[in-house]
């Protein structure tokens, strides 16, 4: 029985890899592949890829300010922000209660009406959500968001998405 399984799924295995090698074969390429003059072929290529001229500094920045607020603890680095930087960042969000649905682990995920999904991240049967509730994210206190429910309930959430 194991042998006959093994062999079934080493044959599908082999005839997906088949099929994904004859549509690459079949597959046409890119336009500019087909111009035969180089130097045209490379105008065409630069016009369809331009170069990102501004993406290698932000990388650089992103990896000074990392050097930077290494060891900082949340509150810290919010502390040392600038004013225009604590304003981008908001201390809470208030929403409305698009959906809600439930795990097979009995986690709930809430779907806000700004398209941000919230994950419930204890089980428990207190705070009552459907849709159609405003609801308060906030920051808390060690980098973990918190949702206030409309009865008054505060929920440990995490953002999936």
């Amino acid at each position: 029985m194991n042998a006959a399984k093994h062999a079934f799924h080493a044959a599908a295995a082999l005839l997906l890899l088949a099929a994904a090698g004859i549509a690459q074969a079949q597959s046409p390429g890119h336009p500019c592949a087909a111009t035969e003059d180089p130097e045209a072929r490379l105008a065409c290529y630069d016009a369809a890829f331009p170069p990102v001229a501004s993406a290698a500094g932000l990388d650089d920045a992103k990896r000074e300010q990392a050097r930077r607020d290494f060891g900082l603890s949340t509150v810290q680095k919010r502390e040392m922000a600038s004013e225009g930087e604590r304003d981008a960042t908001p201390e809470r969000i208030e929403a409305i209660v698009a959906s809600v649905s439930r795990r097979g682990n009995g986690q709930r995920l809430v779907t806000l009406d700004n398209e941000q999904i919230w994950l419930i991240t204890e089980v428990t049967e207190k705070g009552q959500l459907k849709a159609g509730d405003a609801v308060v994210v906030r920051r808390g206190v060690v980098g973990n968001f918190l949702m206030r429910t409309p009865g008054r309930v505060t929920l440990r959430v995490r953002r999936v998405l």
